[in-house]
């Protein structure tokens, strides 16, 4: 045997890491395992606990409101299997408890990194897109939060770079203009601007990180102080929204030098994926594993399992360099839906590709001789979503996976995040709030139960 552990992760994402920190701070000996990079270094950085109802077009007023909404109308939702208890039935405020619990340990967790968040589960935050519409979220990066924007005295700017299609600040104040009408809140003065001659724009088709790398340098930081505050003092702006770019390590640093040196409130807008403040969630989480004493294998995937009757005895795992024999006490899977590659698509079916696990629908049907594209719509953007992204693997009480019988699969298997069945991210904008969620909760079993064996 090459690797003895207490707790092997499968997954690197938000659920993977919540659940390997966790395991780690718990004393358990946790090794986190990843292909590469999925869906949370993906992700627009903002922690989503809960939005909508599928279906619904008004967003929750708080992520309680969420919760009690799910619970009571979704009962298979990994949500509401957080109040679960041996019995089967559900309490509300287990629920919640376990909710604030993780989305505290959390801001702790990251506070005094690259992704420090604001926010707290009573209420969901209006974060401003880069399209100039409105975002329900619980958390947001700090270099993402201002208070300001219903404020009537503001004039607000939307900054663009020249060379960076990914943000049109024309388009932008544009919605957001019509938002403010809607509403009658906002600045009294809505203006854009394209900041033009900064040296790493000569280059087409920027990316995010790349301009964020850039200006997060000396000479790039100081030329973009200098072009900003050019632009600002045309239009007489007191507040300025900003694509994503304030740097992939240290934005809080860059965020107040530019407040300093021109003299208003710099803020970042929410993007599309792939952002600079995704990455910076994932880098921030893999470096809280290490310093709680959990190794991180990048590269490798896992590809077969010996299984007795009860439990998951070895995990092989194919390397860049080697190929490697784990002899895990607990396992956690975390290994996503699509992105990730914990759920596949075959032209008939959806399978799990490690275990053989059978894929259920929201309902807990199986999906087995189902074929993808009878769980999606003929439009993209749906607000009752597309079912197969509600497609997944059953739970029991304590997230272990079920075969298909519905009887648990292994003892010592548990699985967390998205590819878990009976919920709709897209939609519900709960995605990192469940993988939050459950990742926090797999972590403690998984702990407990290594320790049992012990």
């Amino acid at each position: 045997m090459d690797i003895e552990t207490d707790v092997l992760v499968i997954g690197g994402g938000m659920a993977g890491l919540v659940a390997g920190i966790t395991a780690a701070q718990a004393g358990s000996d946790t090794i986190v395992v990843r292909k590469g990079l999925g869906a949370t270094a993906d992700s627009s950085g903002a922690i989503d606990i809960a939005g909508y109802l599928p279906g619904g077009e008004t967003p929750f007023i708080s992520p309680v409101e969420g919760l009690a909404a799910f619970s009571s109308l979704l009962p298979f939702h990994p949500y509401t299997a957080l109040g679960h208890s041996e019995s089967g039935e559900t309490d509300f405020e287990r629920i919640v408890d376990t909710a604030r619990e993780s989305v505290h340990w959390l801001k702790d967790t990251l506070d005094g990194t690259s992704a420090s968040l604001v926010g707290t589960l009573d209420s969901n935050i209006g974060g401003l897109s880069v399209i100039g519409t409105w975002k329900p979220t619980c958390l947001l990066q700090s270099t993402m939060y201002t208070e300001r924007l219903g404020n009537e005295d503001e004039v607000l700017l939307f900054a663009g770079i020249s060379g960076m299609p990914s943000f049109i600040p024309s388009a932008a104040a544009k919605s957001f203009i019509d938002l403010v009408m809607d509403s009658g809140i906002g600045p009294r003065k809505v203006v854009h601007t394209l900041i033009e001659g900064f040296s790493v724009s000569k280059q087409p088709n920027l990316s995010g990180m790349e301009v964020a790398r850039f200006i997060e340098s000396d000479k790039g930081l100081s030329d973009f102080a200098k072009l900003l505050k050019e632009q600002i003092g045309k239009v007489d702006a007191t507040l300025v929204a900003l694509p994503p770019v304030l740097g992939a390590k240290n934005p809080q640093s860059v965020k107040k030098y530019l407040e300093r040196e021109t003299g208003v409130e710099v803020f970042e807008l929410i993007s599309f994926p792939p952002s600079v403040p995704g990455y910076r969630l994932q880098r921030s989480l893999e470096t809280a594993l290490k310093k709680a004493g959990g190794k991180l294998m990048v590269g490798y995937d896992a590809s077969k399992f010996v299984k007795d009757e009860l439990n998951i005895i070895t995990i092989a795992l194919d390397g860049p360099r080697r190929f490697i024999q784990v002899e895990p006490k607990s396992v956690v899977l975390a290994t996503g839906k699509f992105i990730g590659g914990g759920i596949a698509s075959g032209r008939e079916s959806l399978e799990e590709p490690l275990f053989g696990l059978p894929v259920l629908n929201s309902e807990r049907i199986p999906v087995k001789d189902t074929r993808p594209q009878r769980m999606t719509k003929v439009t993209s953007v749906q607000s009752e979503g597309h079912s197969v992204f509600e497609c997944g693997l059953g739970f029991d009480s304590r997230f272990r996976p079920t075969d298909s019988n519905g009887a648990t699969y292994s003892t010592n298997l548990y699985v967390a995040g998205s590819v878990l069945c009976g919920y709709n991210y897209h939609v519900e904008k709960s995605g990192l709030g469940v993988a939050l969620a459950t990742g926090r909760v797999v972590g403690r079993f998984a702990s407990e139960s290594a320790k049992e064996v012990s």
